[in-house]
């Protein structure tokens, strides 16, 4: 089965436990002192940025160079495989970072898998600073265009860990 699971850092144990996670997408700032956690046998992607909108003495934000190397992962991963993104609370910089893996792969329709995502929970609020840097490095305002046309149904569900089953949304 090809997933893509988006997880706060509080349940990276128990998802490592519960899929065989191929690809990791890890996005921690030395800020925040956290133990980043191992991965044995993945491919693991390790990001250090911090939830800002613009570098300053409060943190550093993503950058061009930040979001080449996720989508080239991104690009590797294609969708096979499980692939799990987190950081620490898992609500906006792991959904941006999704959102642009979604949109690297080749084989679904990003916008049906990206609403789906965004969809399952109504707190994700995808970190606007990548998603524009995306949107500069590919020349385009894809991920702009997306969200402006995004309704979020504002459904309340739990926190924790959202599993999308990439094969549902392929061509």
């Amino acid at each position: 089965m090809n997933r893509l699971i988006l997880s706060p850092l509080a349940h990276v144990d128990l998802i490592k436990k519960t899929f065989p996670v191929e690809f990791v997408i890890s996005i921690l700032s030395p800020r925040e002192n956290c133990k980043v956690p191992s991965f044995s046998g993945a491919n693991v992607l390790r990001l250090d940025f911090d939830d800002v909108g613009y570098s300053s003495d409060f943190g550093r934000a993503a950058e061009s160079a930040d979001i080449l190397n996720l989508m080239k992962f991104s690009q590797d991963w294609n969708g096979a495989g499980t692939m799990l993104v987190h950081c620490r609370a898992g609500t906006s910089r792991s959904p941006a970072a999704a959102l642009i893996a979604l949109s690297c792969v080749q084989t679904i329709n990003f916008e049906v898998s990206a609403t789906a995502f965004l969809d399952k929970k109504a707190y994700y609020r995808p970190n606007s600073t990548m998603l524009r840097v995306a949107d500069n490095v590919n020349g385009s305002k894809r991920f702009a265009n997306f969200m402006a046309s995004y309704i979020n149904p504002k459904r309340v569900d739990a926190q924790g860990p959202t599993v999308l089953e990439i094969d549902n949304y392929k061509y």
